[in-house]
């Protein structure tokens, strides 16, 4: 049951993911990234979950993060 809901969810990450890419132009990582943050919602994530169900590495998540941080700022 835990599994069917974690791949429903990611399959909701990646179509919100590429409607975001498309309309605030943003990388399609990075787009991911938020999708995924916008639909855990309140209760958060954590880095290393990000990492684990987004499937990359520290390092691109980490890069991303600090991307979309740097669009706030401006």
């Amino acid at each position: 049951m835990k599994e069917k809901i974690c791949r429903e969810k990611i399959d909701l990450v990646e179509k919100l993911g590429v409607h975001l890419e498309n309309r605030e132009q943003l990388g399609p990582f990075a787009a991911r990234i938020l999708a995924y943050i916008i639909l855990t919602g309140k209760i958060g994530t954590t880095f290393d979950d990000m990492v684990t169900i987004l499937r990359a590495s520290k390092s691109t998540i980490s890069t991303h993060l600090n991307h979309l941080q740097d669009l706030k700022k401006k």
